[in-house]
């Protein structure tokens, strides 16, 4: 019987690297995403199952996740704004708190029974950003940072039942940087590539060992990063 993951936010970015990369690798993978399921493009693995679902409205999670032994779950969903807190709306701030903070949690309570049932893994996806100083990211700092805290008391409360793991990216080329507002300049085709990424969380998942995609971590794919832009231009 093949091995059963979890992934929110898999219809683009990082969310969908991870579901091709185990998609792949013979898992049986459930994710759920923003878009319609005609919209994305490249379409999914057809042995994927997929859920348009919207976090910033709703928590809720299929059934299927939270009825049967669940050996990974990888919270990966996330909302970003750019810009001076001043400049930012309430609803924004409250936007981020909900789907970067907020709804990781309340879906790992939820989760929690069948991933102890498996003896399995939470992943949370952070951000280099929870650490550093990074103008115009007070407020997704902030929500990112909270999750690391979290993780460091699920880890002793969940112990021997379940792993728990958080993995911080720095930046990686995904749209999400558009839908954010970070303006387009030349740094950005040094932003790791998605697939990458989704290697190194994997890799983060099995050795259940939090991990910290910083500077070294940038510029050692920073040629790959290249290629892939120059592809895409």
């Amino acid at each position: 019987m093949s091995r059963r993951v979890f992934i929110t936010g898999g219809s683009a970015g990082l969310g969908r690297a991870l579901v091709d990369h185990y998609a792949d690798a013979g898992w049986s993978v459930v994710t759920q995403g923003r878009r319609a399921a005609d919209q994305i493009a490249p379409p999914l693995p057809q042995h994927v199952t997929y859920q348009q679902h919207d976090f910033a409205r709703d928590v809720g999670l299929p059934a299927m996740v939270t009825d049967a032994p669940l050996d990974l779950a990888i919270l990966n969903a996330g909302a970003g704004h750019v810009g001076p807190l001043t400049a930012l709306t309430d609803d924004q701030i409250a936007e981020l708190v909900h789907v970067n903070t907020t709804a990781p949690l309340l879906q790992a309570q939820a989760l929690y029974p069948t991933l102890a049932a498996a003896k399995g893994t939470l992943v949370l996806i952070g951000s280099t950003t929870a650490r550093g100083a990074h103008p115009d990211f007070a407020s997704y700092a902030a929500t990112k940072a909270a999750l690391a805290g979290a993780a460091r008391a699920l880890r002793l409360e969940w112990q021997d039942r379940v792993r728990v793991v958080i993995v911080h990216p720095g930046p990686t080329a995904t749209e999400m940087h558009d839908r954010a507002g970070l303006p387009q300049s030349g740094i950005r085709r040094l932003f790791t590539p998605a697939p990458i990424v989704a290697r190194a969380v994997a890799s983060a998942a099995a050795s259940g060992r939090d991990r910290r995609l910083g500077m070294t971590f940038l510029l050692r794919h920073a040629p790959a990063a290249l290629r892939a832009s120059g592809a895409n231009a």
